[in-house]
């Protein structure tokens, strides 16, 4: 049987010194013919297979952490055909180790639906006041790792609980009575320094929706709780909101944030009840990209993408470095794939040119991940001011696609120019470029 030994979870594409990514218009200057866009995934790979012969039965991933040369994936099995209530809804694992996905058994004997046991939890045998269990956010903290999840306590109401474990297979709930009861099981929760921080699912009153749903007169939006211990939290604050930008019918149902080099970006699951299905939950979602630079204040430079999917869980550096976010899709669980730095870009159809901010120079090679397979990307080495540095001429890339191309100019590369800071100017002519940063990065 597997045993998890805790470790630090590996800070998600974070450095000393970020690589320079693109967000948003304002982390170029001067731009002029180019767009900052977020991009879909590059790659997807099933990890658990539907079954179309069981369809009731489907895997939803909820959190996922590196420890032991090995990512490890929580997540949840639903089949509401399962004759035992306790077998209805489980937490289970998983994992992926050398690019291959397994179910390692961590406990004794097998499940009713066969192979190995790899059950973590189950629900409580109490029937639910309101909701089900699940969500399940797990952080590893002071030694242990930690969970909130929903369920039904044995007294009270449903609502968000805490549970321990030494080895996230074990756990205890702790305290025995839920932390907070509203009627929205709908949370993610992130760590920043040292706070967490929850964006929850609040209800306004919303008496002109365009159509009613399972939740008629209301609208989703997201809310923060904040904790320094993941059990006592702060009172619920509307932090984001549908503006006038948005459809007239759009609400927000989850927010997932995660660390993203030097920043924070999140996954916004946008929601639309469906004329189609008058008083009944819409399967109608979208997934907005969202960044921040402190996690509590959201900008949308990317409201017109839709991701095509959304995660409960938080992302993870997978194999070649790859961005991985592991999600449900149709019953089965997949894992969607985006390069190292390749969740969005700047892009030129045309010819586009910008400036960077100021870069640090050091010993080592600065490069470019870039496409240039269909045109060309000229770079052009400035002074810290702006102005040209004397004696480099622009260096032009072509038919290229490549994570790691070395900026150079006139056989110098960047280590060996004369300074210690510099500016770029690209100028990109149907050419893609995600980053740049230090060889290694």
């Amino acid at each position: 049987m597997v045993q998890l030994v805790l470790a630090v979870h590996a800070v998600l594409l974070m450095a000393v010194t970020p690589p320079l990514v693109f967000l948003e218009p304002d982390d170029m200057e001067q731009a002029e013919g180019v767009r900052v866009a977020s991009r879909l995934p590059e790659s997807k790979t099933t990890l658990i297979p539907a079954d179309p012969k069981r369809p009731s039965l489907w895997y939803s991933p909820v959190a996922s952490l590196a420890a032991d040369n090995a990512v490890y994936v929580w997540y949840q099995r639903v089949e509401k055909d399962q004759p035992d209530y306790s077998d209805q809804r489980t937490l289970c694992l998983g994992m992926i180790q050398n690019d291959q996905w397994a179910v390692p058994s961590v406990h004794d004997g097998s499940p009713p639906w066969g192979g190995p046991n790899n059950i973590v939890m189950r629900r409580s045998p109490h029937t639910p006041t309101w909701g089900g269990f699940n969500v399940f956010q797990i952080i590893p903290h002071q030694g242990r790792y930690h969970m909130v999840y929903w369920d039904q306590p044995a007294e009270g109401e449903a609502g968000a609980m805490h549970a321990v474990s030494p080895d996230g297979i074990t756990w205890t709930t702790d305290p025995p009575e839920a932390l907070f009861t509203e009627h929205n099981d709908a949370f993610t929760i992130m760590r920043v320094g040292d706070e967490f921080l929850l964006y929850q699912t609040v209800l306004q009153d919303w008496p002109d929706k365009p159509f009613a749903d399972n939740l008629p007169g209301k609208r989703r939006v997201q809310a923060l709780r904040t904790s320094k211990d993941l059990i006592h939290w702060t009172a619920q604050e509307i932090v984001l909101a549908p503006d006038e930008h948005d459809k007239d019918r759009t609400e927000f149902y989850y927010l997932r944030p995660f660390a993203y080099f030097g920043g924070y970006a999140a996954l916004l699951m946008k929601y639309y009840a469906d004329p189609g299905t008058p008083g009944k939950h819409s399967t109608l979602t979208e997934t907005e990209l969202l960044v921040s630079d402190d996690a509590r204040q959201w900008r949308r430079p990317f409201r017109e993408t839709n991701l095509g999917f959304w995660t409960m869980s938080q992302p993870f550096a997978g194999a070649n470095r790859s961005l991985c976010f592991p999600a449900f899709e149709g019953g089965a669980m997949v894992l969607h794939q985006y390069g190292h730095t390749r969740l969005t870009c700047v892009t030129a159809e045309d010819e586009g040119s910008f400036v960077t901010p100021a870069i640090d120079l050091s010993e080592v090679d600065l490069v470019m991940d870039a496409d240039t397979r269909e045109g060309s990307i000229e770079v052009e080495l400035l002074n810290e001011d702006g102005t040209p540095a004397a004696g480099f001429y622009p260096t032009i890339y072509e038919d290229l696609f490549e994570e790691s191309i070395v900026l150079a100019w006139d056989n110098f590369d960047a280590s060996e120019v004369p300074m210690t800071r510099c500016r770029l100017r690209f100028t990109l002519n149907n050419a893609t470029l995600y980053s740049i940063r230090n060889f290694g990065q």
